[in-house]
């Protein structure tokens, strides 16, 4: 179990999309907590063919589902959950437009949509946001 100040309380910034076949998922790690991310699926708009999120995870590395323990020890239900996650990700103002209103899915360098499979990494001036 994680607690939930721990989580308010942590660095997250963007760190790597996963381009799947009909996916992206844009990772969120912490700084100083190992085995934590926020996962959001990205799936394509039926009418734009843009990105929008499509649901949003707290897990370990391994895509494993962390279960949250709130402020007097109780579990954190699926809905609370996704509503602290939603709160992390909002601070990051420019990502959290995107997962609203869609952004193009992900490119290479070169311009060519990048291929399923591909692991993108944040560039290194991306700055961290904190809650």
């Amino acid at each position: 179990m994680t607690r939930e100040s721990d989580i308010r309380s942590a660095d997250f910034s963007f760190a790597e999309t996963r381009v799947n076949p009909a996916s992206e998922v844009d990772v969120f790690r912490p700084d100083g907590i190992d085995g934590l991310e926020i996962q959001v699926t990205l799936m394509r708009h039926p009418s734009t063919c843009d990105l929008i999120a499509d649901s949003v995870r707290l897990t370990d590395q391994e895509g494993k589902p962390l279960h949250v323990t709130g402020e007097h020890g109780q579990a954190l239900n699926a809905d609370e959950t996704e509503v602290l996650i939603w709160e992390i990700i909002e601070d990051d103002v420019q990502r959290s437009l995107e997962y609203s209103y869609g952004r193009e899915p992900s490119r290479l360098a070169d311009g060519e949509l990048a291929p399923a499979g591909a692991i993108l990494e944040a560039p290194e001036d991306e700055m961290a946001f904190e809650i």
